[in-house]
């Protein structure tokens, strides 16, 4: 038969890192195509691009490096001639408790929820031009054409973005999708919809933390997302699940124009404010730290599984494998005294000048202090591990000043670690899972109650508290505590090898139980009833409204109703056979 494919939609180096490592295993243990899309340019596309070649993978990615549309449509049809001829089908083995969990693993294709929809669009469309004609009204000429001239070009975009899809996952064969996120600034939703309408699954696989808390930290004090902006009002008075009031703050999820885009492709969240929720029915975490993170914020349990992670695994490989530590090249390039405990610094990422460290004017004024604050510490070896977004200047500065540093490779390291020193990161979590005490130094006082001290992660927020504190560390690494003073460190790492396995199971078996998910998920795969040019009928309508967008924004006087705006009743026989679609309902 025809190979099929597995299609990774990432957003971010750190989600293009990830699924490259999966897609690898993927292409050694399966039959499938592991396609790689990122819509973004990213700055180290071309090194992702050759570590996919030389993996078997296809990279693919929307636009160039100077902002450019890359001819996805080309490149798609070159890749159909290329896997046009049959393979055997390869099927991945497994360990029995690994397929149990497969065949139980959340994730299911979405085709009644389309149906559903296709019967709805046409009332959904019917408050968009309502909401469009209040716009229409706005007293201010420059809110209401940049309003309408946002709707139209996310219509546009959704558009082409869309097509693109449709292309990709028919000429491929695409048999799963599996997202980085599904959050209402991406365009996961389009994902979703295209999946459902071709009867194949999508499951997202998350590795960072769910918090609207940093969602609104993010937008709060921007004009675009407040309940203030003139068109942000209509909206929600027509989509009210679009705004939230958080504390003192009065927000909308998108600024109006794109969220009302969404609404008009049915790709928007109905709980747009809760991430990767609804019409996604699999979420794959990595740990059960994350899992009861995901349910707090409103995620469904029954679309939840833990599954661990590639970093776990690497994880769990060193730990079990003491000489494999010593060995490893990391070591043989750094000037670490090993005969000492191993103090561990990650420096927080550079978050200036949207948000400013508490009496550091700088980033490198931030990180001096970190770096002084290191420097007075005797009884531990320190190693710093720079931010992957860090620069070669930073890196440079950081040696000039004699301190030995890192940037990744932290999977190989934690396990080696005695304390780990953080700031509100995700791989806090890591050194959790590997029985290391960690301390987070919240400095930009996100103030995200995450990480637990009972469950061996302390957390501070001052400079005063954190230099007490190493001075504290060093003095109980050195041996000369008093049982007063040694309490508290004793206690975080009792605490932290206690509850190690919340924060990440390694038992070796991630990458085995990713794999086997995806294959039984490309199993469940429906037939779905053939749209009678439903696509080209949403392209037409999309057409039509555009132009009548812009002949209002022109000053043209509008034709006659029934010449305009030519919108076809939303009759589930317009499209689908009528029986077809109440089965799949």
């Amino acid at each position: 038969m025809l190979p099929e494919s597995v299609l990774f939609v990432a957003y971010e180096a750190s989600q293009i890192e990830l699924f490259i490592e999966i897609a690898r295993f993927i292409r050694l243990r399966t039959s499938f195509v592991p396609i790689v899309y990122c819509p973004y340019a990213l700055p180290k596309a071309e090194i992702y691009a050759q570590q996919c070649c030389q993996a078997g993978i296809e990279y693919l990615q929307a636009h160039t490096s100077l902002g450019g549309r890359i001819n996805l449509a080309e490149i798609i049809e070159k890749l159909a001639v290329r896997y046009s001829q049959p393979v055997a089908t390869i099927e991945p083995g497994c360990r029995g408790e690994v397929a149990e969990w497969a065949k139980g693993s959340p994730g299911y294709p979405q085709w009644a929820s389309v149906a559903r929809q296709r019967e709805r669009i046409g009332r959904t469309r019917a408050e968009v031009r309502k909401v469009l004609e209040r716009w229409m009204s706005l007293r201010s000429d420059e809110v209401r054409e940049q309003a309408i001239s946002e709707f139209s070009l996310w219509l546009g975009t959704y558009q082409l973005e869309m097509e693109i899809a449709h292309q990709l996952v028919e000429r491929l064969r695409v048999a799963v999708i599996v997202l980085a996120e599904h959050v209402a600034e991406r365009d996961s939703g389009m994902w979703l919809r295209t999946a459902a309408e071709h009867g194949i699954p999508a499951i997202v696989m998350a590795q960072h933390v769910a918090a609207r808390q940093g969602t609104v930290g993010t937008y709060a004090c921007r004009f675009e997302y407040s309940m203030l902006h003139p068109a942000n009002k209509v909206l929600v008075e027509f989509f009210p699940h679009w705004r939230l009031d958080y504390d003192w703050y009065e927000l909308v999820r998108l600024p109006a124009g794109q969220a009302l885009a969404q609404e008009w492709w049915g790709i928007a969240m109905p709980r747009p404010w809760v991430v990767n929720s609804e019409p996604l029915n699999g979420v794959w975490l990595e740990s059960e730290f994350l899992a009861e993170l995901y349910r707090m914020e409103g995620v469904e349990g029954k679309y939840i599984s833990v599954v661990g992670s590639p970093h776990l695994d690497r994880l769990a490989q060193i730990i079990t494998g003491q000489i494999y530590v010593e060995r490893s090249d990391v070591w043989d390039e750094l000037e670490i005294d090993l005969s000492k405990p191993l103090l561990l610094c990650a420096l927080p990422a550079n978050l200036y000048p949207q948000r400013k460290a508490w009496r550091f004017e700088s980033y490198l004024e931030l990180v001096c202090h970190w770096l002084e604050v290191l420097r007075r510490v005797k009884n531990l070896s320190v190693l710093v591990s720079l931010h992957p977004s860090a620069g070669s200047e930073l890196s440079d500065w950081v040696a000039r000043r004699g301190f030995p540093f890192v940037r990744g490779q932290l999977t190989e390291i934690l396990p080696r670690a005695s304390v780990y020193i953080a700031s509100m990161s995700s791989t806090i979590a890591w050194a959790l899972a590997c029985g290391v005490p960690v301390i987070n130094y919240d400095v930009y006082c996100l103030n995200y109650r995450f990480f637990r001290q009972e469950h061996g992660c302390l957390t501070v927020q001052s400079h005063l508290e954190f230099e007490q504190l190493l001075a504290e560390i060093d003095v109980y690494f050195a041996g000369r505590a008093k049982p007063g003073e040694s309490s508290r460190i004793a206690r975080l790492e009792k605490n932290a090898r206690r509850h190690a396995e919340y924060y990440g199971r390694l038992d070796g078996l991630s990458i085995e139980r990713i794999v086997a998910g995806i294959w039984e998920l490309s199993r469940r795969k429906i037939p779905v009833p053939m749209a009678r040019n439903y696509w080209q009928g949403e392209i037409r309508d999309c057409t039509i409204m555009r132009q009548w967008l812009h002949e209002r924004l022109s000053g043209i006087a509008p034709r006659m109703e029934e010449d305009f705006w030519q919108l076809r009743k939303c009759e589930a026989s317009d499209w689908v056979d009528e029986p077809q679609l109440k089965l799949a309902s």
